[in-house]
């Protein structure tokens, strides 16, 4: 950063602004870019234009400024970077005498357009460096990037431990965690990774796979870790139960802590809280569809939609979003009306409907939902006999709108649920939202891992990662 006004050095203002431009300009050339990698700054050394041909918009540079003293301060952290250019800067530059004072970022706009920026103040400076992003509070006409720096957490050589995440990060500073004891067990836990994962009609793969950063692998198995294993949701946790060094995902409304361990993502615990909060981001919609064409049941073709509109209309209603919550869908109960209020406008509901079965499919992920609605909501609509039979999100669309839909197809139903968004290729008159779901990475509980980043996800899952000892 540079001052805005430097008339505050009077008959030597436009001297000290020149020259303050011209060390800004000398830091972009081929010789100043040098200067800053040699002293530990990231740059692209190829980037700059010799000094020789920059120069000469600077004349001040060929003047004797032996008399004048430029000062600079801000980050101690790009002191050394900043000590260096101006050493080298200086002789090019008419003698100037550099003078250096580095007390911080926040001092580069205090000490040049701020609360410090007076000439006789300890603190005044003209030209100022920060170590991070200047603020909106901190604004200025002339501000530039130097180079581009990482910061490294460190401990003592005698230290077992070799890598933190953020999250592990985030939890030492805030005081969750007061020992090393955890991630030296983390670190011992060095098997090689059983990568477990739903097919490719599920809508919680695609789901998965699309938060994590790795969409090419929503339905194409080819891209995936060499000797993943396919499996079901209820097969996924049973796996995850028996084999300490599985990893898998399942949907929020499916964890149960007590018998696998779900992994917090880019440092943020699955919860209802947080995924309404938006804070966790590995969160999807449940979605239904409903036939288009119901005349395909004949003489009961009326009252078989009558009764899918009807169950639509309760899963809106004051206890069909009280049921959603209850089996672990992410709802505003508040926003429901009454059944009673509700069910005036489906008078199929007051029939006795006892010699129906009202056919349920599609995602399993949503199959506990829908079946404790349909168990509530049978008995309020004429006993009808609920079935369900849930293969995977893709098979909503099939089995009410595609290939499935036939009457004596196995897979044929007649309201259907997905774990993802519908696409494109399956329209259908009649869609809409049950309820906001999270999909959780799940381990055993003997793992010790408790967070997962997408980046990390996406390396166990497309064979970067192979051992739980890579991320220590």
């Amino acid at each position: 950063m540079l001052r805005d006004d430097y008339s505050v050095y009077g008959d030597l203002a436009d001297e000290y602004q020149a020259l303050s431009e011209a060390f800004v300009a000398y830091m972009g050339s081929s010789e100043g870019l040098a200067t800053i990698k040699a002293a530990g700054g990231i740059v692209d050394v190829t980037s700059g234009q010799p000094w020789a041909d920059i120069k000469g918009n600077y004349p001040i540079v060929d003047e004797d400024n032996s008399a004048l003293t430029v000062k600079f301060g801000g980050s101690d952290s790009v002191e050394k970077i900043a000590t260096a250019l101006t050493a080298d800067f200086a002789p090019k530059a008419g003698d100037f005498t550099p003078e250096h004072n580095h007390t911080g970022s926040s001092n580069a706009y205090k000490g040049l357009n701020g609360a410090n920026s007076a000439v006789d103040d300890a603190l005044s400076i003209m030209v100022g460096f920060a170590s991070r992003e200047f603020k909106d509070s901190e604004p200025a006409n002339t501000t530039g990037v130097v180079a581009v720096d990482a910061i490294v957490a460190i401990t003592n050589l005698e230290n077992p431990v070799t890598n933190l995440s953020a999250s592990d990060l985030k939890d030492i500073y805030s005081g969750e965690v007061t020992t090393w004891e955890s991630f030296v067990e983390r670190q011992d836990f060095d098997e090689d990774i059983s990568v477990y994962t739903r097919d490719t009609s599920s809508g919680t793969r695609a789901g998965f796979m699309g938060k994590i950063g790795f969409d090419e692998a929503e339905a194409d198995d080819s891209v995936l870790v060499d000797g993943f294993i396919i499996a079901g949701n209820s097969e996924i946790i049973a796996a995850v139960q028996q084999d300490e060094f599985a990893i898998g995902y399942v949907s929020l409304s499916t964890l149960d802590s007590s018998l696998f361990k779900g992994l917090s993502f880019e440092g943020v615990e699955p919860t209802e809280e947080t995924v309404l909060s938006g804070d966790y981001l590995l969160a999807r919609k449940f979605n239904y569809m409903l036939r288009d064409d119901y005349s395909v049941y004949g003489d009961l073709a009326d009252e078989y939609q009558a009764l899918s509109e009807a169950f639509v209309a309760y899963m809106g209603s004051s206890e069909g979003l009280a049921t959603i919550k209850a089996a672990g869908g992410i709802v505003d109960v508040t926003s429901g009306t009454p059944w009673a209020t509700v069910k005036v406008d489906h008078p199929i509901v007051d029939q006795d409907n006892s010699a129906l079965t009202l056919k349920f499919g599609g995602s399993d992920s949503v199959e506990k939902i829908a079946t404790a609605l349909s168990a509530d909501f049978a008995p309020k609509a004429g006993d009808f006999t609920p079935e369900h039979n849930h293969t995977g999100s893709s098979n909503a669309y099939k089995g009410l709108n595609g290939a499935n839909s036939a009457v004596d197809d196995a897979l044929s139903i007649m309201v259907g649920f997905a774990s993802r968004e519908f696409k494109d290729s399956e329209p259908a008159n009649t869609t809409g939202v049950v309820a906001v779901d999270a999909i959780v990475a799940i381990v055993n509980l003997n793992n010790p891992y408790t967070n997962m980043t997408a980046s990390a996800l996406k390396r166990i899952y497309g064979g970067q990662v192979t051992s739980w000892s890579d991320f220590s």
